[in-house]
């Protein structure tokens, strides 16, 4: 098996002006809005679309509600589930944005769901319920277990390593999401 390495020379990223408020993006190029930041889908046209995409966002808005209770009504570990729900919530933002707009990772799409961040590219149940109640539970959940540490970090191991890829595989059936390999940075790995 010989794998070349793309060519890395001619990529360019530019940063956004700052000055404008203009985003300079492989596949953007437009002012930064309101409507940019955070889009309104009508619940119909999702459903009629993709009806179980109404199922999932609802559901995991309700998960991010339950972590909200969670970090709210703790007792024990009161600071460092609050410090853990802050961390999962900037790893999921970051993670996100920096897959979005990458144009070395940018290969993937998110479905349409009812709340849309970033131009219709980034479902708020991505970064609420996903990231933040995966993140959060599989952290947390452990804690409660009374374990070692070392119990502690192994069923943390072993959860993340079990629901993750789970939810993967679920959202590519659902079509949740869907890569492709149109771009200009997987044309080395084509077969000629």
């Amino acid at each position: 098996m010989n794998l070349k390495m793309p060519d890395f020379k001619n990529l360019h990223f530019e940063l956004p002006d700052v000055k404008n408020l203009v985003i300079q993006l492989p596949y953007l190029n437009t002012t930064l809005d309101a409507e940019a930041l955070l889009t309104f889908n009508k619940v119909e046209d999702v459903h009629k679309n993709t009806p179980a995409n109404v199922f999932v966002e609802v559901q995991f808005l309700i998960l991010f509600l339950s972590v909200i209770w969670d970090v709210w009504r703790s007792k024990e570990n009161r600071y460092l589930k609050y410090l853990c729900f802050w961390v999962c919530l900037l790893s999921g933002i970051i993670t996100e944005c920096f897959t979005l707009f990458n144009p070395q990772i940018g290969n993937f799409y998110h479905a349409q769901f009812c709340v849309m961040l970033l131009w219709k590219r980034e479902p708020l149940y991505m970064l609420l319920g996903v990231y933040v109640w995966f993140s959060y539970t599989l952290i947390t959940l452990p804690w409660k277990c009374k374990l070692s540490q070392l119990g502690t970090v192994g069923l943390t191991i072993c959860l993340t390593g079990t629901l993750w890829p789970t939810f993967d595989m679920l959202g590519l059936k659902y079509l949740f999401w869907t890569w492709h390999n149109r771009s200009e940075f997987f044309n080395n790995y084509k077969n000629k």
